[in-house]
């Protein structure tokens, strides 16, 4: 009996405290990890395919059929045969899971994207994994996600898997409605994408800003040091020049809003050597962007170390 009330001691002491959530938000090609699967490209005359990698087609992906290297190339819809055919699930062979396979027999570790990390600090800790989401273009199922990861955890990677609702493939999810249209360019399916991707953004921020916040939170980072700001933390990591631009605009109306008050809101593009841009993160104020501060990229770090030592201190209070 004495066990037992203990143990309901510690259980309540653990939960008797707000909880400052930290919630990191990955695209995965080329962010998270280097995957090797290729986008087939085609001839516009010839139909002879060309097969490129995630990193070129985000470097080049507005200017094909247009101009540059792959200006007498276009991208074919088609879910069997055309472009993207290796970025979904089809059949019994699985790319996703051969090509991540693929990619981890490199010892060197050539395959962790520029986030990697992060995601690997996400995964490791029951409370930020909870929160995790993943926002992609691919078409393969949460499932074979899930699958993937547990992969990485068998490998010893990672600890924790994310909640299935919070991965979010955008061409699995939108299946049914991009079916057929064959005849939508580059920059036209990747404005539909972005859209989704934005939706679910909206939605996690939403979520959080109904969390209420509390003077025992961990200040997050301002520009005035002297300003002591408790909020919620949220960042979306991306390298695709398009997705981060329409993610800082569409965020950034909620922000001056004050739709998400009690959230602290970040945009990274970490495509690092890009023609076009810098790798960066970008705070969103009511005033407007900012660059990071020095020090502000480990914030995520500080708040989860900060509210482990929170737990110790109750779980020590209730004994």
């Amino acid at each position: 009996m004495k066990k037992l009330f203990l143990i309901f001691i510690l259980f309540q002491s653990f939960h008797a405290y707000a909880e400052q959530i930290v919630s990191l938000n990955f695209d995965w090609d080329d962010t998270a990890v280097y995957m090797p699967t290729t986008i087939v490209l085609f001839h516009k005359q010839t139909g002879k395919e060309l097969e490129i990698s995630t990193h070129e087609f985000a470097k080049h992906g507005e200017s094909f059929g247009v101009s540059g290297p792959y200006k007498d190339y276009e991208a074919r819809y088609d879910p069997k045969t055309g472009s993207y055919r290796h970025f979904r699930d089809l059949g019994r062979y699985n790319y996703f899971l051969a090509d991540l396979r693929a990619a981890l027999k490199d010892k060197t570790g050539v395959w962790k994207g520029p986030s990697f990390n992060e995601l690997l600090f996400t995964l490791r800790h029951k409370e930020t994994a909870q929160w995790l989401t993943i926002l992609t273009t691919r078409g393969h199922s949460p499932a074979t996600f899930l699958k993937a990861l547990r992969i990485l955890k068998r490998r010893g990677h990672i600890k924790y898997l994310p909640r299935r609702a919070n991965i979010h493939p955008v061409l699995w999810e939108l299946s049914e409605q991009i079916k057929g249209k064959n005849s939508d360019n580059t920059k036209q399916r990747k404005e539909y994408v972005v859209k989704v991707k934005i939706e679910h953004m909206f939605q996690m921020l939403d979520k959080l800003q109904s969390i209420s916040v509390d003077d025992t939170f961990l200040p997050v980072a301002s520009k005035n040091p002297n300003e002591a700001i408790r909020k919620h933390l949220w960042a979306y990591y991306d390298d695709d020049v398009l997705y981060f631009k329409v993610a800082v605009e569409k965020l950034s109306e909620g922000v001056k809003a004050g739709r998400w008050s009690n959230v602290k809101v970040v945009v990274y593009f970490t495509a690092p050597n890009h023609p076009e841009m810098k790798q960066q993160g970008v705070v969103l104020t009511s005033e407007g962007t900012r660059l990071l501060l020095p020090g502000e990229q480990d914030e995520a770090v500080k708040i989860v170390k900060y509210q482990k030592a929170k737990q110790c201190e109750k779980l020590l209070e209730g004994v």
